[in-house]
């Protein structure tokens, strides 16, 4: 029983362990755009569950927090628009009755770079002041992208690289000698020293540097910069004095400043201070470049200086004026305006309200320095724009700027022809509105269903086709009216990206499709067949080939009466007839014909149409003529199940073509000539056709047989003709196994009756069954045969109905429909019980084997097993033969069990004969002493395994002789007196080594011999060995050994 549940146990484990077939891998992904992870599990023994987890970093274990999509349970996620929300790692488990599986973990990163509302200003710069310079910011959201991008200044469409006049990226403060500090921002571009040179047009655009980005390249901000020299007329001669004067608060500092226009060749005039007007001595203390400025420290008074400018003898005077006014509280915030607002248009929201106020109270507000009032009625995207909030009194002035953005309804349409041809201009639009501006994208998926992208082209002259030219709103894509590659479905895409109040961005996208087909004319240029005589019955092969458009597109191949092939590419067409068409613009279509009949006779046409959806066609055709001939034909045709005492009508029907024929025929029945009692005939030439009707009177049994007619010495098949003697049918015989759905099954139904009953079947009663079924019909019985393929499984109740006209039987019958899992998983039951009785067979063979082995060997033995004696008497003791050897190792490998491990002998000593070792156990054979003296009596098998029993070379055998014989009794004459003393002497055996060899006696036991020997009173025999080797034997193999005595 153990051999055999070991062999079950290695018979049915098979197949591979659960695991993961495909994992999940980490990805990058545009902002918008979408992405899929898939994990799938194989070798499952059951269904297999799936669940998402996502987390924002990697856990030190499996991840916990379930993925919150609506296709977490799947083994899929697809998502079509990623937002920010999408970001982290995903981590996929697979749950089965085999296991659980936690997939590798897979990192979406998402890059994204954000629409950018372009910042435009008019910047209108005066040189009459000497070193004027300005800040030009590009600022750029936090969160705009994702990496970071570049930002790179354009003047007049030229990147600025003079750092002589342009400082690029600042970031911090500027200070320039005395001027004013200047405060930029960061990408903020700072113009120093301006000149007429300078005016210009100044726009600031960022670039990503990720390549999964689709709109890399961005517009920030554009500056129309502007510069004049003086202000009126200048007289080139003499400085015109420009002068500025400053209002601060008492103990504050203050800048004078003094500046010159309209010298000429870049000369610098002198610049001197006076105290007062009038003052001779001039202020040398605290000026600044050039003496064109004065700075005062710690004002706490009004104060008047006069600065003098001079080239040569042209000489200017001003008045600059430091106003001081006693120091008052500043001005405070209270409500402060949030920095950003949305409004949606048409979103109900009410009035646009933004509140602002101030320790002075409510704040006054304006915007592009007109000023406005809140709250807006029914705003518009018009009033998108930065406001200000401001406060002021005599003694400070503050402000904070918000950012409205009212958002304008996305709307898309699109404009596309159905079809073109070369009369028609080949115009797609696509009208786009709303507010942020929105960005736009327009591709093309071909009849391959590859998607092609449609680049701009807005420098391009208006003919180029195939990009896009932006018309205001409108975008125009021109395609060539005449190229089949024009045709496919083009997709207008828009996308409106906007700023929501908590920092993040919102993306609204519409798009919409129309497809245009380019209608080509066409060619039928080539028509034939094999042969245009065809043969009756025959299959003939016709090959039409054209040349022209693509899509919609149809071809026809029609005798008058019949139609051979229609194919189209159009679904609402019908596929008519057998053949194939091939290629694209090449097309080569077979249309084929199984049996050819006379419709096949006459003007084959092939027309190709090109037909669009306004039904624009474009169609050709080409012909030929064929004849269709046939050899004599003759069959019959008739009743052949008349009832018992009614006439027999037969006709015998000649087809032939070229046609010839007469109306005399012959009939037999079962080989021998007969007459009808009645006979008439006619032609039909039209259709090739001759026929001879033959009526046999007052039908009997006797009549029944094969019935065969001859026309112009062509002989018809036989056709066998049956009496009806009225035979109602008999219930009918199904055979109907058990099925699994989808699969082919085969039904068979049998029903005897005379004349042969007609079969039907039914299966289910609320609908129609579509099936395939093979009749064979015989004098007395019909066999139906259903070919069948169930759609639904369960308990299905299938009818047979037998019906001839003397009666109706039916028989019912369940059948049993399983679903394909269902049957896989009996399959593996079948397969274990084939496994548990292919393992029981083998180890009852093996058992059998063993038994018989060791039955064979003890019959062996105990015929071999024997004492042999010499001529002197002498008895000569065997070893363990080779056969015994043999036998117990069999016993041993058949029951390993039956040998006890503490009845072997825990040594081996070397050039001893020993059983080969087994996984479990060692056997050790050892000889112990030789004892001389004769036996008792002759010992049996257990005894002499029992005993220790010498085993002597050749060289130490004892020969039977009168020395011997000597020798033998003066060792008996030297025998102690006390005989019951004595003591076997423990001798060494000569192929052992000595320390092999126990130095103690065996003592008594009920289950082993006394070792002590008595001096016979009798000639003792010689022992002598045959070296076979003595051999010890434990107890727990004493079974064998008695069964081998």
């Amino acid at each position: 029983m153990k051999i055999t549940l070991m062999l079950l146990a290695v018979g049915v484990v098979s197949g591979d362990l659960f695991s993961f077939k495909t994992q999940p891998g980490s990805t990058t992904v545009e902002k918008g755009k979408g992405f899929t992870l898939n994990c799938e599990a194989e070798n499952a023994d059951s269904a297999v569950l799936y669940q998402w987890y996502k987390e924002p970093t990697i856990p030190n274990t499996h991840m916990t927090v379930a993925y919150s999509g609506s296709d977490a349970a799947t083994s899929s996620i697809k998502v079509t628009l990623a937002d920010m929300s999408h970001q982290g790692f995903y981590q996929c488990r697979a749950k089965s009755a085999a296991g659980e599986l936690y997939s590798q973990t897979a990192q979406v990163t998402l890059h994204y770079f954000n629409t950018v509302s372009v910042s435009s200003e008019e910047v209108k710069i005066s040189t009459a002041i000497a070193a004027v310079r300005t800040a030009l910011p590009c600022e750029l959201d936090d969160d705009a992208s994702y990496p970071d991008v570049s930002v790179t200044w354009y003047k007049d469409g030229d990147v600025v690289n003079d750092k002589s006049t342009f400082v690029v990226h600042a970031d911090g403060t500027l200070k320039v000698a005395s001027l004013a500090d200047l405060s930029v921002t960061a990408n903020s571009l700072v113009l120093f020293n301006i000149k007429d040179g300078m005016a210009g047009t100044y726009v600031c655009k960022a670039t990503a540097s990720s390549d999964k980005i689709s709109v890399k390249t961005q517009t920030v901000a554009s500056y129309t910069v502007t510069v004049t020299k003086a202000f009126g007329d200048v007289d080139y001669s003499s400085p015109t004095m420009i002068t500025n004067g400053q209002s601060v608060t008492a103990g504050e500092s203050v800048t004078l400043c003094c500046g010159t226009v309209g010298y000429l060749n870049g000369v610098i005039p002198t610049y001197t201070w006076y105290a007062t007007n009038g003052a001779t001595t001039a202020v040398t203390d605290n000026l600044g470049d050039f003496n064109r400025t004065m700075i005062l420290n710690s004002v706490t008074g009004s104060h008047s200086y006069t600065c003098r400018a001079c080239l040569g003898d042209n000489c200017q005077s001003q008045i600059v004026t430091a106003s001081v006014t006693p120091s008052t509280d500043a001005i405070e915030f209270t409500q402060e305006p949030s920095t950003y607002y949305l409004y949606e248009e048409g979103a109900s929201e009410g009035p646009l309200t933004i509140t602002c106020k101030t320790s002075l109270g409510e704040g006054n507000w304006m915007k592009d320095g007109e000023s406005v009032s809140f709250p807006i009625e029914s705003p518009k995207s018009s009033d998108s724009g930065y406001y200000q909030c401001y406060a002021s009194n005599t003694d400070s002035w503050v402000m904070r700027s918000t950012q409205v953005e009212v958002t304008e309804t996305l709307s898309l349409d699109m404009s596309v022809p159905a079809e073109l041809d070369a009369s028609t201009p080949g115009i797609i639009t696509c009208t786009i509105s709303g507010y942020p501006t929105p960005s736009v994208a327009v591709y093309k998926t071909n009849i391959n269903n590859q998607k092609e992208d449609i680049e701009e082209c807005y420098d391009s002259p208006a003919t180029t086709t195939n990009c896009i030219r932006k018309s205001g709103n409108s975008y125009l894509i021109t395609v060539d009216n005449e190229s089949l590659d024009s045709t496919g479905t083009y997709t207008c895409e828009a996308t409106q990206t906007y700023r929501k109040n908590s920092g993040g961005y919102s993306i609204k996208m519409k798009d919409a499709s129309g497809e245009l087909a380019v209608v080509q004319d066409v060619d039928v240029y080539a028509l034939s067949t094999d042969s245009a005589t065809l043969s009756y019955g025959d299959v003939a092969t016709f090959t039409c080939k054209v040349t022209g458009g693509r899509a919609p597109f149809k071809v026809e191949m029609k005798f008058p009466n019949v139609d051979v092939y229609v194919w189209s590419n159009n679904a609402d067409d019908i596929t008519v007839g057998e053949g194939v068409c091939t290629g694209d613009f090449e097309k080569t279509c077979k249309g084929k014909i199984p049996s050819v009949n006379y419709n096949h006779e006459g003007e084959l046409t092939c027309t190709a149409y090109n037909t669009a959806k306004n039904e624009t066609t474009k169609t050709d055709s080409s012909s030929i003529t064929t004849t269709v001939t046939r050899a004599v034909f003759v069959e019959i045709t008739g009743d052949r199940f008349p009832v018992v005492g009614a006439d027999l009508t037969l006709t015998c029907n000649h087809h032939e073509k070229p046609y010839s024929f007469s109306e005399s025929v012959t009939w037999t029945r079962d080989g021998e000539s007969v007459v009808p009692d009645s006979s008439t005939g006619g032609s039909q030439s039209a259709s090739y056709h001759g026929t001879v009707v033959g009526v046999f009177e007052d039908m009997s049994t006797d009549s029944q047989g094969e019935y065969a007619c001859a026309s112009e010495a062509v002989e018809s098949a036989a056709v066998d003709v049956y009496a009806d003697d009225g035979m109602p049918p008999s219930s009918p015989k199904m055979t109907v196994p058990d099925g699994e759905v989808g699969v082919n099954m085969t039904l068979t139904c049998t029903s005897e009756g005379y004349p042969p009953p007609d079969i039907t079947w039914s299966i289910y009663s609320d609908r129609t069954v579509e099936n395939t079924t093979a009749v064979e019909k015989d004098k007395y019985k019909t066999t139906s045969v259903l070919f069948w393929v169930p759609d639904t499984d369960g308990d299905t109740t299938i009818t047979c109905s037998a019906t001839n006209i003397n009666g109706t039987m039916y028989s019912e019958s369940v059948m049993s429909i399983i679903t394909i899992a269902e049957a896989n998983a009996n399959k593996l039951e079948d397969s274990e019980l084939a496994a548990i009785i292919a393992a029981s067979i083998i180890a009852g063979v093996i058992l059998f084997i063993c038994l018989a082995f060791i039955i064979i060997c003890i019959c062996k033995h105990k015929q071999a097993r024997k004492h042999d004696k010499s001529a002197d008497n002498t008895i000569i003791e065997k070893g363990p033969s080779k056969l015994e050897q043999n036998c117990l190792l069999a016993c041993i490998t058949c029951c390993p069990y039956c040998v006890k491990s503490e009845d072997i002998e825990p040594e081996k000593p070397e050039g001893k004969w020993r059983l080969p070792s087994l996984p479990s156990f060692n056997f050790n054979f050892i000889s112990t002493e030789k004892v001389e003296g004769p036996p008792a009596k002759k010992k049996s098998y257990f005894q002499r395994f029992s005993h220790d029993v010498t085993k002597m070379s050749k060289r130490d055998k004892i020969k039977d002789s009168p020395e011997s014989r000597r020798r033998a009794g003066s060792k008996k004459d030297k025998a102690p007196a006390d005989k019951d003393k004595a003591k076997p002497k423990m001798m060494a055996h000569p192929h052992l080594p000595n320390d092999s060899v126990s130095n103690v006696p065996l003592s008594k036991g009920p289950t082993r011999p006394s070792l002590e020997v008595k001096p016979p009173p009798r000639r003792t025999p010689k022992i002598r060995d045959r070296g076979g080797g003595a051999t010890r034997i434990g107890g727990g193999a004493m079974w064998m050994i008695r069964l081998l005595q």
